[in-house]
């Protein structure tokens, strides 16, 4: 919502995740109210829901997308784009993991386990 700074904003979820989705805005509206003094918003469910594909045969695994009411700003929220980001992020690392500084083998004090903490 910080993001965006409108006064209208359309919460779209998965179908399944409604009920879920609907508390927390309730509990976020009151925080950012709580934030920014004397300003309110107004946060709308939107029912024509998050597609349950993200893309061909990915699933859409949660989350949410919060657009401006005239639709023309949206930001996406979903796992699927929060996973997408890590593993961009995490890419050099991976690489360098992998197939080492210069495409030689990797460094044996180096594992997996390195990347998750």
């Amino acid at each position: 919502m910080r993001k965006l700074d409108e006064e209208r904003m359309v919460v779209q979820c998965l179908q399944r995740d409604q009920q879920v989705v609907t508390a927390a805005a309730s509990a976020a509206k009151k925080r950012f109210e709580a934030e920014r003094a004397g300003k309110s918003v107004t946060l709308a469910l939107d029912h024509d829901f998050l597609p349950v594909d993200e893309e061909l045969d990915v699933p859409c695994l949660g989350g949410i997308a919060l657009w401006s009411e005239d639709r023309h700003i949206c930001c996406r929220n979903t796992l699927n784009v929060r996973l997408k980001f890590a593993a961009e992020c995490k890419m050099p690392e991976l690489k360098v993991l992998l197939f080492g500084r210069e495409g030689a083998a990797p460094a044996a004090d180096h594992n997996v386990m390195d990347l998750l903490h």
